[in-house]
């Protein structure tokens, strides 16, 4: 069972400002990688990407990053003994600068 995984070149994982989130100061994979790989966020990032790519040609889509980074914003606190926040979806520190 394949998963998503970040680009193998530390060339292309430097010239995108979310990849970074995810790598050391060298450009080599950090343990959060690896962490990030069973969480949606890192989904949800690579989505965010590629519909902003697309955007530029279908402009239905332009404003899906804004309306997901909105619910992202607005995720409930859970208060149970099973919680869930934004952390345990694989959130990154500086996601809303680049989403």
């Amino acid at each position: 069972r394949h998963q998503p995984e970040l680009p193998a070149s530390e060339h292309a994982t430097g010239s995108l400002e979310w990849c970074r989130s995810w790598t050391d100061a060298d450009g080599e994979a950090s343990g959060a990688e690896a962490a990030a790989q069973t969480k949606p966020f890192l989904l949800l990032a690579i989505a965010c990407h590629l519909v902003k790519i697309i955007g530029k040609l279908d402009p239905d889509l332009r404003t899906w990053p804004k309306r997901m980074k909105q619910h992202l914003k607005a995720f409930p606190q859970i208060r149970s003994t099973q919680q869930v926040s934004l952390r345990d979806m694989g959130v990154v520190d500086g996601w809303e600068k680049w989403w």
